[in-house]
């Protein structure tokens, strides 16, 4: 009876990921013709730059390391830059603000 039961069960999967667990395609893996999937996530990525400011620093370094991504998200990395007035002076937040800075200037030189 526990065989028959099991046997009706559907197997469950985690999300996007190939039975052997590894990944399949994801932001930065190449699609069939080669090239990034950057234009596929940099929609997602400027929402959430714009809508959750404490993304800002893992999308500039993400951008930092991808020269097509950066090119796409070039706009909210220049407009960070020219900020005048930054995060107030909270001392964890000047660091933090200091590491954000430095990623978007290397995803500008590296776009």
């Amino acid at each position: 009876m526990a065989a028959r039961d099991a046997a009706r069960r559907p197997v469950r999967h985690h999300a996007g990921r190939h039975r052997r667990g590894r990944r399949r395609g994801g932001a930065g893996a190449p699609d069939r013709r080669g090239r990034q999937g950057c234009e596929r996530v940099a929609p997602a990525l400027s929402g959430a730059w714009r809508g959750h400011p404490a993304t800002r620093p893992e999308i500039a370094a993400a951008a930092a390391t991808d020269g097509g991504l950066a090119g796409a998200l070039e706009p909210l990395l220049r407009a960070e830059i020219a900020v005048p007035r930054r995060f107030g002076g909270f001392a964890g937040r000047v660091t933090e603000d200091e590491r954000l800075l430095v990623a978007c200037r290397t995803a500008l030189t590296a776009g």
